[in-house]
């Protein structure tokens, strides 16, 4: 059901008939808010609807009893002795067998038997789609903090006709701190932004985010041409053109929709270039603006525009972008589904646009037990789940061999494996995918495959396995794709610490005495800040390490910061690797981790450095990625472009920046030449229904694969909705502290504060900003504000008293359409310049779907 519609535009949010005598303006009734009415009245309608099909009444416009008619049949179902409702009896099923199952599975669903109800479930609804998928506590899998990523479900207005669109979103981006007139002088005139998409097929439709400036006359048009060389080239179609005069005024902006006569095919990873132009006469006070970023993430080129008649970057950024939403015409949630909808899992070219999906693990499994169901259609090859927080170690991955055979492998924390795989491919059709599984580690473990309730290849029972906690509190999990299996890791790979890494072939480096700065004990290398003079140096180095840059590579580290020095932006440790082209370096601190491309460009990302985590630096051409314990969290897609002939790999403390020494404790650093450990979807497989319970849940399996007639998980258990309660499942917190710098600002006009910003998915955002701030001049005002997508929210200031430091807070809750959206902190000053404290500011967000 939509949520509570806005009330209408007025002072009071009444209506007011208008009054010619006094002058007094009657209500203005906008089509924005009467497709408003219209939407939720239909979604009210569709509620009731749905009652009545479930209990099996046809509409009908001369009564008026038929919703209490649906209740009376709910609420008169027939209930056992224990008060369990028994929605199946022998005289309903087609065979004896079948209720048997029936009932049984009833009993187990309902809590009466030894199951439990699924910890997690996904079950894609028709009415709840995305949001059941973001409920459930599933991002897409290349959702990430440079850009936001693509594949994500959307739901966006059509300021022009106030029409909503629910769709997929290709790719597209939503930082906006910055705007472009479109024709408002020669040096000024259309406007260019690159895109790359990730499928081939037709498009019609585009978003961008626009404005007016004074009273343009005239139109704005978006034309699509083929990319010559990062400028527009030959011009391929052109969409309907919008009025000027429908654009708001509000300089936050606000999205339109661009639609064309015909569809235009577009092809899976060619770049082309999506011109905005104006069609009357250059005019600096009248013009169309676009909403754009001047610090673009967004990967596949920067934005130009006509100056003099030539398309060039000369007035905007060198990384310039608008913002742009490109609906997907082939749907990740699609209609078809076994039940409702479906997911269905493809590939990307590039690969950033792959769709699968993720989330942390920990909000619906213990690490110690239990049950895996997937169903839906699979294809050979493919991994369907994976949990874990290694690629060798505290793993379990689901998936298909190459004959299309169903596969299940566990990863216990020495990198020992166990395996079972069926002996019958399931590469057509759908099926019912389970595991079972058991690792406590006492002798008494298992792990079992079944298909369609079956079991299938050979159990292993009276196992040992042994995870560590990493497993259960760090652990990533993917649907419908996932990392590579285990590679075969160079032999310059440090799997454990029997001895310093220059006995086995790696050079100690640097000004700090290697006894006095590193040492092995338990089979890992603790680095020792008391072996460190203020500017010493100390790291061990790998030359001629066999990368290359073409193949692509990964270096996995595990380890934890055990006392850093926030004082300073660069890490208490390094990691840098050179592949003989390019180079990128990684650095450590207790509550974050930063890369640096090289290029001057830093991208910080913030966590518990205190306790063990997986770090993957993985490389190809110009292209780095960062996985945190299986997660990707950043996307450096075209950003590794240092130069670099050195073939290396270094690691330890490589700054000589005074106060940067620390306590580092590595476990291991593990090298792959074979090419980048990229999360990869699992291409063409499809899904129905996910559930994972806790314990062995395993007797109930041939219930609901029901003989070749599955029953649905989720109407089994009562719900009326796709996923699960509780566990904050749908609620997705980001935090984000200041770095070790306090940034500075004497701007009158709101800038960002530095580190306060981030790219979240959700439709409510509870935020919570606090900060202390001092300003250069007595008296002087400083106002900070929430920013959602632009538009301000909770904002805080102070007067300053001389010489103090002043704690500063704001929060508040935005409410807005769902999707992907941009959250960050601006502040301005009345006059001085304003400081921020070091370490102090915070900002965290809860957001909800």
């Amino acid at each position: 059901m939509r949520d509570l519609i806005d009330k209408i535009d007025s002072p009071d949010g009444a209506f007011h008939d208008g009054n010619p005598a006094s002058g007094e303006a009657g209500t203005i009734v906008t089509a924005k808010w009467l497709n408003a009415v219209q939407d939720s009245t239909r979604s009210v309608q569709a509620e009731i609807l749905s009652v009545l099909a479930a209990n099996e009444i046809a509409p009908d416009s001369e009564k008026a009893d038929q919703l209490l008619k649906a209740f009376g049949k709910m609420l008169g179902k027939k209930a056992d002795a224990a008060g369990v409702q028994t929605a199946f009896t022998v005289g309903q099923a087609t065979k004896p067998t079948d209720a048997v199952q029936m009932q049984q599975m009833q009993a187990a669903l309902s809590g009466i038997g030894s199951c439990a109800a699924p910890t997690s479930l996904l079950a894609p609804s028709n009415d709840g789609g995305w949001r059941d998928v973001y409920r459930a506590g599933w991002l897409p899998g290349w959702f990430n903090q440079q850009w936001g990523g693509a594949q994500a479900g959307m739901e966006l207005i059509d300021s022009t006709t106030g029409q909503l669109y629910r769709f997929d979103a290709a790719t597209g981006n939503v930082q906006d701190d910055a705007a472009h007139a479109i024709g408002s002088d020669v040096v000024c005139g259309d406007y260019a932004q690159p895109v790359v998409l990730s499928e081939t097929g037709s498009y019609d439709k585009v978003f961008f985010k626009l404005y007016k400036a004074g009273n343009p006359t005239d139109s704005v048009t978006l034309s699509i041409y083929s990319d010559n060389n990062g400028i527009p080239g030959a011009l391929l179609a052109t969409s309907q053109s919008i009025p000027c005069k429908l654009l708001t005024s509000n300089n936050v902006g606000e999205w339109y929709l661009f639609t064309f006569n015909a569809p235009i095919e577009l092809g899976a990873g060619t770049k082309y270039q999506f011109v905005l132009s104006r069609s009357g006469a250059i005019n600096g006070s009248n013009c169309p603006c676009v909403k754009a970023t001047n610090a673009s993430r967004y990967p596949f080129g920067v934005a130009t525009r006509k100056n003099n008649g030539v398309f060039t970057t000369n007035g905007l950024a060198a990384t310039a972008c608008a913002c742009f939403m490109l609906p997907n015409i082939k749907r990740f949630l699609t209609a078809g589904g076994m039940f409702d909808q479906k997911l269905t899992f493809t590939q990307g070219t590039p690969v950033n646009q792959s769709k699968l999906l993720c989330q942390p693990a920990r909000g619906y499994f213990d690490g110690k037990s239990g049950t895996i169901l997937y169903r839906g259609a699979v294809q050979v090859n493919g991994t369907l789940y994976d949990v874990g927080a290694g690629i060798d170690h505290d793993r379990l991955v689901l998936g298909t061999s190459a004959q299309g055979y169903p596969t299940v492998t566990l990863y216990r924390a020495d990198r020992t494996s166990a395996n079972v795989t069926g002996t019958a491919s399931i590469a057509a059709g759908a099926h019912d995918v389970a595991v079972s599984y058991r690792c406590v580690g006492d002798g008494a473990d298992y792990l079992r495959l079944y298909v369609d309730g079956v079991t299938v290849g050979q159990p292993l029972t009276a196992q040992t396995f042994s995870m560590s906690e990493g497993w259960r509190d760090q652990a990533t999990s993917w649907l419908g794709g996932g990392l590579p299996l285990v590679p075969a890791w160079d032999a310059a790979s440090l799997h454990s610490f029997a001895a310093l890494p220059s006995a086995v072939g790696w050079t100690w480096a640097g000004s700090a005495s290697e006894a006095n700065a590193v040492s092995v004990s338990g089979g890992s290398l603790y680095q020792n800040r008391g072996g460190y003079g203020s500017g010493d140096t100390g790291y061990y180095t790998r030359q001629n390490a066999g990368l290359t840059n073409a193949t692509g590579w990964a270096v996995v580290w595990r380890g934890h910061v055990a006392i850093g020095d926030n004082s300073a932006i660069r890490g208490v440790g390094q990691i840098s690797v050179s592949d003989g082209a390019k180079t990128i370096s990684l650095d450590l601190q207790e509550y974050f981790f930063s890369v640096d491309n090289g290029s001057g460009t830093r991208v910080y990302i913030q966590c518990d450095m205190h306790q063990d985590n997986t770090l993957a630096l993985v490389g190809r051409g110009s292209d780095y990625y960062v996985l945190l314990n299986n997660r990707l969290v950043i996307d450096g897609t075209g950003q590794m472009t240092a130069a670099s002939a050195a073939n290396q790999i270094i690691f330890g403390d490589t700054t000589t920046q005074a106060g940067t020494n620390g306590d580092v404790v590595t476990r291991y650093l593990r090298i792959c030449s074979s090419g980048p450990l990229l999360p990869a979807a699992a291409q063409g497989a499809t899904l129905s229904e996910f559930a994972y319970w806790s314990g062995d849940q395993s007797s109930i399996l041939p219930g609901l694969a029901g003989d070749g007639s599955p029953r649905s998980v989720r109407k089994l258990c009562g719900l009326n909705h796709g996923y699960i309660d509780g566990r904050d499942a749908g609620v997705f917190r980001d935090f984000r502290r200041g770095v070790a710098i306090s940034p500075t600002t004497a701007s009158t006009s709101p800038v960002l504060l530095m580190d306060m910003e981030s790219f979240v998915i959700g439709s409510s955002f509870d935020v919570d900003f606090r900060d202390v701030q001092t300003n250069s001049g007595q008296g002087n005002q400083t106002n900070s504000t929430v920013m959602l997508d632009g538009i301000s929210g909770p904002s805080t200031y102070f007067n300053t008293n001389l010489g103090n430091w002043s704690p500063v807070f704001a929060k508040g809750v935005f409410r807005t359409t769902l999707g992907l959206h941009r959250v960050d902190v601006r502040w301005a000053v009345g006059a001085g310049t304003s400081t921020s404290l070091q370490v102090q500011r915070h900002l965290t967000m809860d957001s909800r779907s």
